[in-house]
């Protein structure tokens, strides 16, 4: 969701995901992304960075991205089919996917996957922020689909333009 109406909260809901927040503080515009392991394969904060250039004027170079509370790759081992995927879309893969003690298996870095895809898409490695905090990890603090199961909660990830 990308939007430049002041007041006006744009959210998604994660539960493992990674939420990807953008913030250009020049064409005063914002963008809320959902990026689960299909839609970082897909490069989705890559695309909406390319729609807000495309529709609101934005420079990535100006934009600043935050890449919130989401699983850690030390928790998010992944089967073959996604380790192919990851092979064939990211130039990075060997940094991206550990091997994981399964065959064919992998642990898988969105979070370094995600700053990957905003360093193409032209946003400057001094403009994103990765909090660093692990939904699988921390109990206390964040539901995990992974951790908890597909019924549990979610939590909300938003920003607005005041």
């Amino acid at each position: 969701m990308i939007t430049s109406e002041k007041g006006l909260f744009i959210c998604v809901q994660t539960a493992d995901c990674v939420p990807v927040l953008l913030f250009d503080p020049v064409k005063k515009v914002v963008a809320a992304v959902h990026a689960g392991w299909k839609g970082t394969i897909s490069k989705i904060a890559g695309k909406t960075v390319a729609k807000m250039t495309e529709t609101f004027g934005c420079n990535p170079a100006d934009i600043v991205a935050g890449i919130g509370p989401s699983i850690h790759m030390h928790a998010y081992e992944v089967g073959p089919e996604v380790v192919e995927a990851v092979k064939a879309n990211f130039s990075n893969s060997p940094a991206l996917l550990k091997p994981s003690m399964n065959n064919g298996h992998a642990y898988f870095d969105l979070w370094e996957a995600n700053q990957t895809v905003l360093l193409e898409a032209g946003i400057r490695e001094e403009n994103i922020e990765v909090i660093g905090l692990c939904s699988f990890e921390h109990a206390d603090l964040f539901y995990s689909a992974r951790r908890d199961g597909s019924d549990t909660g979610r939590m909300v990830s938003g920003i607005r333009l005041v």
